[in-house]
């Protein structure tokens, strides 16, 4: 589900063959269709052989569309959207066709094109009626990402980074030599799983109570899940907890997403209630502090985080925050920190002490986020907030845990906001202990590299792959070893079962959990220095059946992994790895180097 606006302004411009003639005919029948209501016939014939590929994980697909075509025909059709908004077309006549061109195309079916665009419209047109230069090229350099502008030509700003100081001071630590830390994320819990219904029902998700019966057995929901579009049960969700608990957790890190992806029927109400009854869940169950990252399908409309200063209760997130501070209040009555998540979703916690958690809402980095349109410089002040707290644990010789929901090389986070993350984090290195993050529900790790020395790396990011099985995942959470000396993550292990087998015996109330790696053992490294697993991925990239055990594990051995990883593939996983924000390809581009000179060329 991306790029809503797209269904306007891009829906006639994902074909798989279409020339630049044939791109300023499709612009014009589009402008035609906006400006007057009537859709030309033509594009009604059109739209029966082209339709929109628009994947949760992945950009839309533009075809063999060129990228200048397809960015001016973007601009273009996004200023005349602008331009409609600006002269009082009435909104119900632009959501009209909005709604027409999501059905036409098959961006999704009819009942999600009805429910999910007008929450996401109104912002839209929120955002252009009250926001400071609003324009089609800005709106397109979100929207369409690196194939679309510089974004740094409509996004970029700074923040100030305090110098290092010439001794850092450090408390001495007492007590166990090690913590364990259950990590949780994209759990993606649905209420209206029902076992038996339909897997293949065309929609954002399925295997829902109102989607009917497969005509064909295969095509029926399992017990446990299904690998298809489909979300996590409550009865995985307890069963995992039950399993988790016998870990022996020290804490809980649960980064986000929490509400299931039917995103055509989303409330404040619905998503508010479901969050506090699985937070509650989760603290029933473990007699450890739980801490919660919202992640983008936590408000309602998904992605959407406004500013502060917009009071509209429609559109406001504060309702949001009001929900993640009851429960985090609850957790840690006395703790000054928690102050500032009703100011945009993020908070401090001093665990222990010496060891310290800051939980970032970045969010306000998501591209899918319009709201960045509208107020684009450093959302709610974060990353300012962010380096005063570092710089006071610096001085009171704390480490410190960083927890967020989108990994800042992901193509979706904002290039500056990544940039100005990747300063903070090189400037703090020493303090800062770990990261962690969820949202590709895929099991991998981030590399980030010494600003001034490109060749050594200084920190890793874990991701905590997902508990959904969206899609064609098997369910899994991670357990680390964290010594006390420095609360850096000696190593990881990984807990998952296999869907198939499981939900051949949907009489049993349990599955056969395992044990699907260790780090540190499967790829055999001595310790989890940055240093270290800098060279491991060198390694990794000249090693074919490394790399092939990697892709495995990235998809915890679901289905996705019986798919050929090609050369592009490996080197795409490569180069997740090691790109820390957008627009960054250095060590892509040696990291393939890597691979090709070790592989042969390709």
């Amino acid at each position: 589900m991306k790029g809503l606006l797209l269904f306007t302004i891009f829906s006639l411009c994902v074909f798989q063959k279409i020339g630049a003639d044939d791109a300023q005919l499709l612009k014009d029948g589009l402008t035609q269709f906006l400006h007057t209501g009537l859709f030309p016939e033509y594009l009604k014939d059109v739209s029966k052989y082209h339709q929109i590929d628009s994947s949760v994980f992945e950009q839309l697909s533009i075809g063999n569309l060129s990228s200048v075509v397809t960015c001016t025909l973007c601009d273009e059709l996004a200023n005349s959207i602008i331009s409609l908004k600006k002269i009082h077309t009435p909104d119900i006549f632009l959501k009209n066709i909005i709604t027409k061109t999501c059905k036409t195309f098959k961006v999704e079916d009819d009942r999600v094109c009805n429910g999910l665009l007008g929450p996401i419209i109104d912002v839209i047109f929120y955002i252009i009626e009250n926001g400071k230069n609003v324009t089609g090229p800005k709106l397109c350099s979100l929207l369409l990402g690196p194939t679309c502008h510089n974004q740094f030509d409509y996004f970029n700003w700074t923040v100030d980074v305090p110098p290092k100081p010439e001794v850092i001071p450090r408390k001495v630590i007492s007590g166990d030599d090690k913590i364990r830390i259950l990590h949780l994320t994209d759990m993606h819990i649905d209420p209206r799983y029902t076992p038996g219904s339909n897997a293949v029902c065309g929609e954002t998700l399925c295997c829902q109570d109102d989607q009917g019966i497969p005509e064909n057995s295969e095509d029926a929901c399992g017990v446990w899940g299904d690998y298809r579009s489909a979300d996590t049960p409550m009865k995985l969700l307890e069963e995992t907890l039950r399993h988790a608990k016998a870990q022996n957790v020290d804490y809980v890190y649960s980064t986000g997403d929490i509400i299931p992806h039917r995103v055509w029927s989303t409330s404040r109400e619905s998503n508010s209630e479901l969050e506090l009854e699985i937070m509650d869940l989760l603290r029933d169950s473990f007699d450890v502090p739980v801490l919660f990252v919202l992640g983008n399908h936590e408000p309602h409309p998904m992605n959407m985080y406004a500013p502060l200063s917009i009071n509209q209760t429609s559109l406001s997130t504060k309702w949001l925050y009001d929900a993640l501070r009851t429960e985090e209040l609850a957790e840690f009555p006395d703790e000054r920190g928690l102050g500032k998540i009703e100011a945009g979703g993020f908070y401090t916690v001093l665990l222990r002490p010496g060891f310290r958690v800051i939980v970032l809402n970045n969010n306000a980095c998501y591209t899918e986020n319009y709201w960045l349109a509208y107020e684009d410089y450093d959302l709610y002040g974060q990353l300012a907030w962010l380096i005063e707290v570092l710089s006071k644990a610096e001085q009171d010789g704390e480490y410190v845990h960083i927890l967020y929901h989108i990994p800042t090389g992901y193509k979706s986070c904002l290039g500056t906001w990544a940039r100005e993350y990747n300063k903070i984090l090189n400037r703090f290195t020493e303090t800062i202990s770990g990261q962690f993050s969820g949202h590709t529900h895929a099991d991998e790790f981030f590399l980030y590299y010494n600003i001034s020395n490109p060749a050594e790396a200084i920190q890793i990011a874990f991701n905590g792959a997902s508990l959904s099985t969206y899609v064609e995942n098997n369910p899994s959470y991670k357990i680390y070893d964290v010594n006390t000396r420095n609360y850096r993550v000696d190593d990881f292990e990984e807990w998952t079962f296999n869907l198939t087998d499981a939900n051949l015996y949907p009489e049993k109330n349990s599955v056969d959990w395992y044990k699907l790696y260790s780090f540190r053992e499967t790829y055999g490294l001595s310790s989890l220095d940055p240093i270290e697993v800098g060279r491991f991925v060198e390694d990794l990239a000249k090693n074919k059946t490394l790399l092939e055990i990697y892709n495995k594990i990235k998809f915890r051995m679901g289905t996705g992994a019986d798919k050929v990883c090609d050369d592009d593939c490996h080197k795409a996983n490569l180069c997740s790895i090691v790109t820390a924000e957008l627009g960054d390809t250095f060590h892509c581009e040696r990291i393939k180097k890597i691979y090709e000179d070790n592989n042969g060329k390709l």
